[in-house]
């Protein structure tokens, strides 16, 4: 954690940033609170540069100039190689943990998209080639797949999709995330055109048709979905409860759409978290109503008690094709009854069925088991309401994806969006400004 520098008046500060300080080396802060507290976030060096960029081209100021190099120089010591040995491609970091199922450090796509958006800046306005070649560099490091380091990936369907998370499993998909990044390397083709590149930006844009729907929220609130990622639990239970012994649940293995099986031990020990995945241990067989306690959804309650079984609370990504299928491989010993085995979206407050396992008398069986995705459409996404900024930014993002590639349903998406934005004094029927005469 970073601390602000005492004397604040050694760096020249920006009018249109005035709620972040800088550190002792003159680079901005933000305050995320909590125990994250003051920290850098990469992307306020990259706005406060190109805000610097701007007055130094209209005022000339000396100050303008230096709050630029200064905020250049430190985005420089943060590139770092991406991809495969000898490859070209170049990202920037982040280094804090931000989310309990991330681990430092990690890309994000609109950071590193950006910044290749501010040397092309540069290099437009006379700094040198060499900020080229650095874009052309973070271009590269976009394209470089999630299974080699980076956070590009395909769908079932042949999109592609910029993950805001790319270490984490399951990995995270952020429509701002992924539209931005889509933005910046139109941007970057507009300048130094390729067909492979061309090709990219019109996957990565039917990956968005491929799950509009699911970023879409018609409920009364409006709004949209920011990310497509949820809090669930797995649940294991006796088929005739009351009766036997509760089942024993050694491991399960998820096979979840493209990615690496991930398989979880469940141990003697409570609180195991695996790459994303809590894993709890109860010695209860009987369910309460789901509830979001202490940041994590879904609890056991008091009843009937027996053999220790296994509750996998479980982030969960969506960005799947509806054709596509969670395949989980469950190894038990359920002495003399059936287990039933559901998973429960948080959001509406029901399970779904998955499957049963059938009794193994006294042995260890593995049953396989699979949910298909379809069914959970519905139910994940961070959810933001239509006076949310996050959601007038994705809806401006449906309008430039349009832009980039003409779509009747990203223009009917966007249109439908707009008008959830609630009207303000000064502007008509969602947000749109009047007409003064």
């Amino acid at each position: 954690m970073y601390k602000p520098a005492e004397d604040q008046q050694r760096f020249q500060p920006l009018d249109q940033y005035p709620h972040y300080l800088f550190d002792d080396q003159g680079i901005p802060l933000k305050d995320f609170g909590g125990t994250l507290g003051w920290q850098r976030e990469p992307i306020l060096p990259i706005y406060f540069a190109r805000a610097y960029l701007k007055a130094w081209r209209s005022t000339g100021e000396a100050a303008m100039r230096r709050g630029l190099e200064r905020m250049l120089d430190w985005l420089d010591g943060q590139l770092v190689p991406v991809g495969p040995p000898g490859a070209q491609g170049l990202t920037i970091y982040t280094h804090y943990d931000y989310l309990p199922y991330v681990r430092a450090p990690w890309i994000c796509g609109m950071n590193a998209g950006r910044l290749l958006e501010l040397y092309l800046d540069l290099h437009a306005d006379g700094w040198g080639a060499r900020y080229a070649d650095l874009a052309t560099g973070l271009v590269d490091g976009l394209l470089v797949p999630a299974d080699e380091g980076g956070i590009v990936r395909s769908t079932a369907l042949g999109g592609l999709v910029f993950e805001e998370f790319g270490c984490a499993r399951p990995m995270l998909w952020s429509l701002n995330g992924h539209a931005s990044v889509v933005v910046s390397l139109q941007r970057f083709q507009e300048l130094f055109p390729t067909r492979r590149l061309a090709e990219v930006i019109d996957a990565a844009t039917a990956s968005v048709l491929e799950t509009l729907d699911f970023f879409d929220v018609p409920n009364e609130a409006g709004g949209s979905k920011v990310k497509l990622y949820g809090f669930g639990l797995l649940r294991f239970r006796p088929a005739r409860r009351g009766r036997g012994t509760s089942p024993l649940i050694h491991a399960i293995t998820i096979h979840y759409p493209k990615d690496p099986p991930l398989t979880i031990p469940l141990g003697d020990s409570a609180g195991d978290r695996h790459a994303g995945w809590d894993v709890v241990r109860t010695d209860t067989v009987a369910f309460g109503a789901p509830e979001r306690r202490g940041g994590r959804a879904g609890r056991a309650v008091g009843g009937e008690t027996g053999k220790p079984y296994g509750i996998l609370r479980i982030a969960m990504t969506d960005n799947f094709a509806v054709d596509d299928v969670i395949e989980i491989d469950l190894v038990h010993c359920s002495p003399e009854t059936d287990v039933i085995v559901e998973f429960h979206p948080d959001r509406d407050g029901r399970y779904h069925h998955i499957g049963t396992a059938p009794a193994t008398g006294h042995a260890w069986r593995m049953a396989t088991l699979a949910l298909p995705c379809e069914r959970l459409s519905r139910g994940f996404g961070n959810v933001v309401g239509g006076e949310h900024p996050y959601h007038a930014m994705n809806t401006d993002y449906l309008d430039r994806l349009h832009a980039i590639r003409p779509d009747p349903r990203l223009a009917a998406m966007a249109s439908r969006w707009r008008a959830r934005i609630p009207a303000r004094p000064d502007h008509g029927q969602g947000g749109e400004r009047r007409s003064r005469g």
